[in-house]
């Protein structure tokens, strides 16, 4: 039996709890009893989502439109420029949001963004807003079958469409990923490098700590010399330690990181 639709929002919800729960200890002149904690569920009893984000940021923006062309398949309708040779073996930064877990029926995801971002592609096509985009009765399930819209053979999403995730049903069509391409006319990056003697030094000009910081510096040869840093504190903490070198690697960079699907675009969750 179906369901009515309902929005992924577990930040609202985690609010909600916490505002009730501190009312309810007010009302009450003794302390409760402690009580065990609930027994948490299986994997195999929750719905897991994952919003994967990578960001290019240069010039004081991320992912700008001309920052680098579109590698994604023409169904898609990137608005990036296109490349003048295929080049759809190449990953480029975007954000992706999977599921995994029970399946669920009648789902509703909003992706939501301030005035500073704009969307420049997304798949499945859907409903889109100035600040939003909303993929309305999705029916998660598990399926073998493939998805409804080929890709191009060597196009570099094809693994994530095999890959063991809950499948995306609307409307007899099929997918295994919500996929969305942001660019944000303002940088979220706080971090201010200089040099020290082990490597470089890390600033963080924000209140939040910032977590896993990787710096990418090229080194010729298309190789890159790496230096890592686990946690780079906010402004009135402690100082963070210099960022540490960790040899040369080829290739380009790019990092993630894990949201919940309602999210907002202009301050990205770097943990």
């Amino acid at each position: 039996m179906s369901q009515p639709p309902r929005f992924w929002r577990p930040a609202s919800l985690l609010v909600g709890s916490l505002a009730l729960a501190a009312g309810l200890v007010w009302a009450q002149e003794k302390p409760p009893t402690p009580k065990k904690p609930p027994a948490i569920a299986s994997p195999e009893k929750m719905l897991i989502v994952r919003d994967v984000h990578v960001g290019f940021v240069a010039k004081n923006t991320m992912n700008d439109r001309t920052a680098f062309r579109s590698t994604l398949p023409a169904v898609i309708l990137s608005q990036r420029p296109v490349p003048p040779k295929p080049t759809d073996a190449l990953a480029q930064p975007l954000g992706v949001i999977t599921f995994e877990g029970v399946p669920t029926e009648n789902l509703d995801v909003m992706l939501e963004y301030d005035n500073s971002a704009r969307l420049l592609a997304r798949w499945p096509h859907t409903d889109m807003r100035s600040t939003r985009s909303l993929w309305r009765k999705l029916n998660l399930v598990q399926s073998k079958e493939l998805p409804s819209t080929p890709f191009p053979t060597t196009n570099w999403l094809n693994p994530l469409r095999t890959a063991n995730r809950l499948t995306l049903q609307q409307d007899k069509r099929l997918e295994k990923f919500i996929l969305y391409d942001l660019t944000l006319m303002r940088s979220p990056n706080n971090i201010e490098l200089e040099s020290a003697d082990t490597g470089y030094k890390a600033r963080n000009v924000g209140a939040s700590a910032i977590h896993d910081v990787t710096v990418y510096r090229p080194a010729g040869k298309g190789k890159y010399r790496a230096a890592t840093v686990k946690v780079i504190p906010g402004l009135g903490q402690s100082a963070a330690p210099p960022v540490q070198a960790a040899g040369t690697l080829p290739g380009a960079a790019t990092g993630s990181s894990n949201a919940s699907v309602t999210t907002t675009a202009a301050q990205p969750n770097i943990v």
